[in-house]
């Protein structure tokens, strides 16, 4: 078998491949595959917004010459470190 006959998959346990020695799912043996660290693991937020908020700290990033995130982001870390 090559490895194009085989699926990778992303499960919460870890990367695995999926190697079926038969057409059948529920058969088919599950082997972990040994993942490289990840560099700079990061995890995304989505937060809402009133509309009016939103314009106020959008307003503000672009007065100070920051990129959304970045301001939102930077703001978070400053509450958070009072």
């Amino acid at each position: 078998m090559s490895e194009t006959d085989s699926t990778t998959v992303i499960k919460s346990e870890g990367i695995f491949r999926w190697t079926p020695s038969e057409d059948d799912f529920e058969d088919a043996t599950w082997v972990p595959i040994a993942q490289p660290p990840i560099k700079n693991r990061r995890s995304v937020v989505s937060v809402a917004f009133p509309a009016a908020d939103f314009q106020t700290v959008a307003a503000a990033a672009r007065k100070h010459g920051k990129g959304l995130s970045t301001w939102i982001r930077e703001a978070a870390l400053r509450a958070a470190r009072r």
